[in-house]
């Protein structure tokens, strides 16, 4: 038992032990993107690559268990709260960054929704390609966007 929780800081960790892989994923999108990829399509490529996975018995079966525990829920709460930080922290530090830390919070927190949604949905990939489809104009660069009308 000492030798596993050197490793693990909870019972609730050892679920999730793709936990630091997962957030090293979602920061390299960003700090490894190519130079011709945008920083949208570069988010949306790795939640491509993650609901992939959603459909699988595997993946199925790990959800199931997460969703039939609290503490797993509450772990997992934790664990996205964390993503969400070092996200945020990748995005503001890209060239492409949104010019306001709320859109960089933003960006964040919708990628990292679009994992549950996507893991949720009947169809991951589908769902994954909508929600970025919705995400997109919001993030356009600033030079292809229109002014918003006043409102009278």
């Amino acid at each position: 038992m000492t030798t596993v929780f050197a490793h693990f800081a909870s019972k609730e960790a050892l679920v999730f032990d793709q936990d630091e892989h997962h957030e090293e994923r979602l920061v390299g999108a960003v700090a490894n993107r190519s130079p011709d990829q945008s920083l949208l399509n570069a988010l949306r490529a790795e939640a491509l690559n993650a609901a992939r996975w959603f459909s699988t018995p595997k993946s199925i079966s790990f959800w199931t268990l997460v969703e039939s525990s609290a503490a797993l829920r509450g772990y997992t709460s934790h664990m996205q709260a964390r993503h969400e930080q070092a996200l945020v922290s990748a995005i503001a530090s890209d060239p492409e960054a949104p010019t306001s830390a709320t859109a960089c919070r933003v960006l964040a927190r919708f990628t990292l929704d679009a994992y549950s949604l996507a893991r949720d949905a009947e169809n991951p990939l589908a769902a994954v390609e909508e929600i970025f489809d919705l995400l997109e104009p919001g993030f356009a660069p600033a030079a292809g966007r229109q002014s918003a009308k006043p409102l009278k």
